[in-house]
This record gives structure tokens, sequence and C-alpha cells, in this order.
């Protein structure tokens, strides 16, 4: 029965290789923020003096996965992370002067949303996404006197003034953090780290340094048919469950399928993977 089974697949995958010519792309998918694992903070540093706020985040992140269970790849699609709080900086430099901002409804998100970054490789649950560019909305008013008052009129700036925070263009830098996976459940976290200049044409002004970490989870379900884990159903599927196809009966994985891939490619849940199961699959190649 297994040699005949094996012959089987093999003109199932002729006849099917010339049929199947294109299949769905592996999905993206959207990971929220959990707020009360998350918070970016900002220092921000005018003249020589720094000052720090903190607030919780909210918001997603759209990635995709080369395979939920067994990520070794991430793509990121698109970012958006919200400020749940306003910031308040105080930064005195004594009788000499001293500087009060206030930030509000400030958001960190993509520049370039639906561009995909990467693939990047995932190494011990790390990911690495370089030059990602990102861009902020808010607005930043501040008041100062004295030495930062004179120091922002050198630089061609007002003492009193409301920013608009998109104003200060698009930044670019590295994005790191981790995935992880527990029964189709993904774990994301994003490590956030970047210092823009106040006015980049005066660097020595002053910065913003933002930095924290972002952590979401998002519960994908398996499709049946999806083989390798991605989250559709396509050609590379199609391979893997020619592979494991061995026949009715056998309910061990044959040569050159794993024990994952086997088990799914058996949609009817019997234990072996045959012909019936190949009528499952055939119904929902491509979704």
């Amino acid at each position: 029965m297994p040699r005949v089974a094996f012959t089987r697949r093999g003109v199932l995958s002729l006849v099917l290789a010339a049929s199947f010519t294109a299949g769905a792309l592996a999905l993206p998918f959207t990971v929220p923020v959990n707020q009360s694992q998350s918070s970016l903070t900002f220092d921000l540093c005018v003249a020589g003096r720094c000052d720090t706020e903190t607030s919780p985040v909210t918001g997603w992140a759209i990635i995709e996965l080369d395979s939920v269970d067994i990520p070794t790849q991430i793509t990121l699609y698109d970012f958006y992370f919200h400020l749940t709080n306003n910031l308040n900086w105080n930064l005195s430099w004594g009788f000499l002067g001293a500087l009060t901002a206030s930030a509000t409804n400030v958001t960190v998100l993509d520049a370039a949303p639906g561009t995909a970054q990467g693939p990047a490789p995932i190494t011990a649950t790390q990911y690495t996404f370089t030059g990602v560019p990102s861009n902020a909305t808010g607005t930043l008013t501040y008041h100062a006197t004295g030495v930062p008052c004179y120091a922002l009129e050198g630089s061609g700036q007002l003492c009193d003034d409301t920013l608009d925070l998109a104003d200060q263009g698009t930044q670019a830098g590295d994005m790191t953090g981790t995935v992880t996976t527990a029964s189709r459940t993904v774990y994301l976290v994003t490590n956030v780290d970047r210092t823009s200049p106040l006015d980049p044409n005066n660097p020595s002004l002053g910065s913003m340094h933002v930095y924290g970490t972002v952590r979401g989870q998002a519960y994908v379900p398996r499709p049946i048919g999806d083989v390798d884990g991605d989250g559709d159903v396509d050609n590379l599927d199609f391979s893997y469950f020619a592979l494991a196809m061995a026949g009715p009966g056998a309910t061990t994985p044959p040569p050159g399928s794993s024990a994952y891939r086997f088990a799914g490619s058996d949609l009817d849940a019997d234990g072996d993977v045959d012909l019936a199961d190949f009528a499952q699959f055939a119904i929902r190649f491509g979704t």
C-alpha cells in the first residue's frame, strides 16, 4: 500500500505542479500594542541641560512571518505608537534662565507604511531592521528665558513658540527586538532608540532622545492546508504536502517530510496523509 501511495503522490505532483501556477502570498497580520507593558521615554536636552518624561504607548505593528509556529524571518509593513500621556519638561539654569516645554498628542509612526522592511532573519528570537524611517506627529510648546532663550535666538528660533512635530522630517534608525511564539500566539517586542536634533541646521542647540520598549501579542489561526505555517495555502504548502503524502495507514513522516509538516498535511486528523487529505487540500489551495 505505501508503494502505491507513493506512486499516486508522484502522479499528483506532476499534475498539480502544472495546474497550481499561483498561490496566495504569506499574510501580514496586526499585533496590537500591550499598553500595560509598553512605554517610551523622551530626553529633551537644550544648551547643556536635560529633562526626561515617559508615557505608556498604545497602537499596533503589522508584520509577516515566514512561519508563525517556527519563525526564521520577519518583515515589517507598518507601525503606529501613540503616547497616552502628554509630556512636560522643566529645564533650569538657576538664576541664568529656564525652559519649560510640553508635548501633546504625540505619535511615532512608520514614514513609509505598506513598504516592506526586510525580511530580516530571526536568530535566537532576535531581529534587527536597519534604517527604518519614522515620522512624529503632535505639537511641542515651549517657553524659554535667559540662557536657553539666547541659545534659541542664536539658531534663529523664537523664545516662545509652538512647533508641529511633523515638520521635523523623517528620521531613520535601526529597530531591534524579539519574536517568540507559543500555540500560534505571536509575542513581539520592539525596541526604540533614536536621537534627532531639535534644529537640523544647528545640532549643538539640543536634541530629543526617544527610547523604550513596545510589547504586543496576537493569536494567528492556522488555516487548514497551511502546511508550512506561514498563514496561507500556496505552492510551497503543496510541495510540503506532496512530500508528506505516504498513503492510508502510514502514520509516520516519510523521508523528506518533518513531523511538523506531516501533522500539518493530515487535514482530516486521522493520523495519515492520503488522497482524502489531498481532496481537502485542493479545496483550500490559494486561500
